[in-house]
């Protein structure tokens, strides 16, 4: 019991993690090779786990944020500007900003 218990508030937690924060908000973009950076999405969340959320909801087709991983191989933060987030998918690139 102790066990499933703590099954379920470690998915709680990480639930929490996405739930809205009024003090982060994030736009994602995408880059397709050769066209012009579009927006996306918004998010109520940093950029980091704001890339991660449309990654699994767009690539993935999981809306269960409980089971979202902490970072996604081939995510990337910008060396000129900590805070941004990049993911190269084939021929785009998705990008999260925070404001």
């Amino acid at each position: 019991m102790n066990e499933q218990l703590n099954d379920a508030l470690k998915a709680l937690s990480r639930t929490m993690d996405y739930v809205q924060t009024p003090k982060e908000r994030s736009v994602i973009c995408e880059l397709p090779d050769g066209g012009s950076l579009q927006k996306v999405a918004e998010y109520n969340l940093n950029a980091k786990k704001a890339l991660i959320a449309y990654i699994m909801q767009k690539l993935h087709n999981n809306y269960n944020t409980w089971e979202y991983p902490e970072h996604i191989e081939g995510m990337r933060e910008s060396k000129s500007k900590p805070g941004n987030w990049y993911y190269d998918y084939g021929n785009k690139v998705f990008c999260s900003y925070s404001y």
